[in-house]
């Protein structure tokens, strides 16, 4: 995802105040968010896949606050796709800076292989 695909899509959830279809925000400003492995799956098994913005928070109307740790975001997120679900998911990872606060894109792909269940 392109800088500017996130930041519109930033912009689409905020404009319609709801997450769409296929997007999914998380506010991750204390941390990576616990549950994660519905939303992993849910988009797993989508046809097309899903996106998860990590830094938005739904609670503050759909408001920009940015993720804590990038890193740490990005090392977890990766460890529960390969580690913990099967068949192994491919997060692809896209961050920007919108409102001098970096918010995080992770993309989903569908797999080939379904129902994709929670271990």
């Amino acid at each position: 995802m392109t800088p500017a695909e996130l930041r519109a899509l930033v912009a689409e959830v905020q404009r319609r105040k709801c997450e769409l279809d296929s997007v999914e925000v998380k506010q991750a400003r204390g941390g990576t968010p616990k549950r994660l492995y519905e939303a992993m799956s849910a988009f797993a098994n989508r046809p097309g896949g899903g996106v998860i913005l990590f830094g938005v928070d739904e609670s503050a109307n759909f408001a920009v606050t940015g993720v804590e740790n990038i890193q740490r975001l990005q090392e977890e997120v990766s460890h529960l796709a390969t580690g913990d679900m099967e068949p192994l998911l491919r997060p692809w990872f896209s961050f920007e800076e919108i409102y001098s606060e970096t918010v995080a894109a992770v993309e989903m792909d569908d797999v080939k292989w379904r129902p994709y269940a929670l271990p």
